[in-house]
């Protein structure tokens, strides 16, 4: 199913496993092949058998000891690992299998030439480069002679001639069909190391386990559990592995390409953006129908291990392709974050329906009680006249959200206290609980500040913070499940990317996923649907009138958030149908500037796509 390239390995650490193409007990070997001969009396053999018996259970103890490989070795049976495929049953990583070429020097005939021209053979190899890699090395002491051999070249060393005391280990190979499109997603696995073992303290030492995405998040449900044979006849297997669980994902792979494929194609046409976040949810139940961060990476060159030089490229790469920037890429949200305040402004009697400002320089002037001459300027994008909470979401009026975010001194404003008070509630500040590891917080302003600090927090400050900016900064997926909350009527959801465990081998469901509720009720339901219909005005009448065209009505805010860069951050969240919600799309393309150009193409892609695609109830 996936390629892998041969590889030649100095040692093999002890834990060698034997898997048919199932996953299940074989061993696949020839002559010796370590088996145990009998010499003494059946009594002694009865006691060998069963004090070694208990002592193979203490894996970490035998794991580290040499002596004992061979037999440690044929002991356990390493499990199937489960498969992960798509919202439709598409295959998204599965596991093939390969084949190791194991010589025990201490184990091989007298006279072993027969035995290396074989191997050597096949290998396309000479038999006296096999000879110097065996020469000093006695006992159980292992070599790897080859990784990563087929299955064809392993029958054929096998009916050529004698393999006595060369092993062929079949072991399972981790392979992913989309391994740029979904790294972000599914992640990848890698060998186990020290400080995996802390954490899986019963895995042997050569085991492979997940180290990002839903490959680390769900290892234990994944991984199975060990068989156990016989360790004086290897034939005999007195408990067969359990196949891992399956994973059925709420993303939709064909989505998620034509999500990724437009992103990618709109990255790729400006040398001034090298980044780009797409998200899209269902908002009644938290599902993350697609989630992409440019640049990505490909999860198959980690199989085995990364070359050092491979891994310091993508150390290196300015886009920093291992961040996931949809769950750990901290950006301020700029206006995204007005329909928000908006509601709280609502739902705090700040503002009616009726409440409105006169902006007719495109700008918000404090005086300075200090320097009458020298007052302090707000600026907006543009002067917008007359305008109420409509429009100030529609038209993201800058001033609006001044004079009741911050207040003026003839005006009351939220303030900083409350502000936060409702960042909070809809989620900013902390990790969603998506289920990926490392989900940053993003930060919120403020609120870790000295008693002292708080004293010398100014209202100018606040203005910043009422528009996205100052110290504010949030996740693409805090915006996505934010405004989720805005279109299915006030409930915050825990975004989730995993939908179902099922068993391996007869499809079984296992476990069911469900929705989880964080927050209930955010706000009020008249002041939710004064900020709903702002958001619908964006498209007919605002911000967002690109999407008028859909065939769907729809609702959506824009987003420019300044940097401490030249180009701003455009973003872009929409969703629809407007009177049924059942997709939200965040789309942010940092320093893309011009939201028109970047952002809104991408949004409008992913929503037409899904309706022709996919439809809606």
């Amino acid at each position: 199913m996936f390629n892998h390239s041969n590889r030649h390995l100095k040692d093999l650490t002890p834990e060698e496993i034997y898997l048919d193409k199932e996953g299940r007990d074989v061993s696949f070997v020839e002559g010796k092949t370590m088996r145990w001969t009998i010499t003494i009396g059946g009594v002694l053999a009865l006691l060998l058998m069963v004090g070694f018996w208990g002592y193979t259970f203490r894996l970490q103890a035998l794991s580290s000891n040499e002596e004992n490989a061979s037999i440690y070795a044929k002991t356990y049976i390493e499990p199937q690992r489960g498969k992960i495929v798509g919202q439709n049953g598409t295959l998204l990583a599965g596991n093939s299998i390969t084949y190791d070429v194991v010589i025990f020097p201490g184990e091989l005939p007298q006279d072993s030439a027969p035995v290396l021209e074989n191997v050597a053979q096949v290998l396309d190899n000479s038999k006296s480069e096999l000879q110097s890699q065996i020469q000093g090395r006695s006992g159980q002491e292992k070599l790897v002679v080859a990784e990563d051999v087929s299955r064809e070249a392993a029958i054929s060393m096998q009916t050529n001639g004698s393999l006595e005391g060369v092993v062929l280990k079949k072991r399972q190979v981790r392979g992913y069909r989309y391994p740029n499109i979904f790294s972000h997603i599914i992640g990848y696995t890698g060998k186990l190391t020290k400080a995996d073992k802390q954490t899986y303290e019963n895995y042997l030492l050569d085991e492979t386990v997940g180290k990002r995405g839903v490959e680390q998040v769900y290892e234990s449900q994944l991984h199975g559990e060990y068989g156990v044979r016989d360790p004086l006849d290897t034939e005999n297997v007195r408990k067969s592995p359990v196949p891992g669980n399956s994973l059925q994902l709420t993303v939709d792979s064909e989505f998620q390409k034509t999500t990724h494929n437009k992103l990618k194609s709109i990255v790729d046409e400006n040398e001034q953006i090298s980044k780009g976040i797409a998200i899209a949810m269902n908002p009644q139940n938290g599902e993350v129908l697609s989630l992409v961060s440019l640049p990505t990476y490909n999860a198959n060159t980690f199989i085995g291990g990364i070359s050092r030089q491979k891994y310091q490229q993508l150390q290196d790469d300015e886009g920093n392709p291992l961040l996931n920037k949809a769950t750990k890429g901290e950006y301020a949200p700029g206006s995204t974050v007005k329909p928000l305040l908006a509601g709280a402004m609502l739902q705090e009697d700040v503002i009616t329906t009726e409440s409105e400002i006169n902006d007719p320089d495109g700008r918000l002037v404090v005086p300075n009680p200090y320097n009458p001459g020298n007052p302090a300027i707000f600026p907006d994008w543009k002067p917008h006249g007359r305008t109420d909470v409509y429009k100030a979401i529609a038209k993201s009026v800058n001033t609006f959200f001044y004079t009741f975010g911050g207040g003026t001194p003839d005006r009351e404003g939220l303030g900083i206290e409350r502000i936060v008070k409702y960042y909070q509630a809809f989620g900013f500040g902390s990790p969603t609980g998506i289920d990926l590891a490392g989900e940053r917080g993003g930060r919120l302003p403020y609120t870790n500040l000295s008693a002292q600090e708080k004293e010398r927090w100014t209202r100018g400050r606040t203005y910043n913070v009422s528009i996205g900016q100052g110290t504010l900064n949030t996740t693409p997926l805090q915006i996505a499940t934010y405004i989720s909350a805005i279109a299915n009527g006030g409930t915050l959801y825990k975004p989730r990317l995993v939908d179902t465990m099922y068993d391996f081998e007869r499809d079984h469901v296992t476990k069911d996923l469900t929705s989880q509720v964080k927050h209930n009720d955010l706000l009020n339901p008249q002041d939710l649907q004064v900020v709903q219909e702002g958001m619908r005005q964006g498209v007919t009448n605002g911000t967002g009138d690109e999407l008028q065209d859909l065939s769907f009505k729809a609702a959506a805010k824009s987003g420019t958030a300044q940097t401490s860069n030249e180009r701003n951050n455009s973003w872009f969240t929409a969703y629809g149908p407007y009177d049924n919600p059942q997709i939200v799309v965040t789309v942010l393309v940092p320093e893309g500037e011009d939201s028109g150009t970047t952002a809104v193409p991408v949004t409008k892609h992913m929503l037409q796509w899904y309706k022709k695609n996919r439809g809606f109830e």
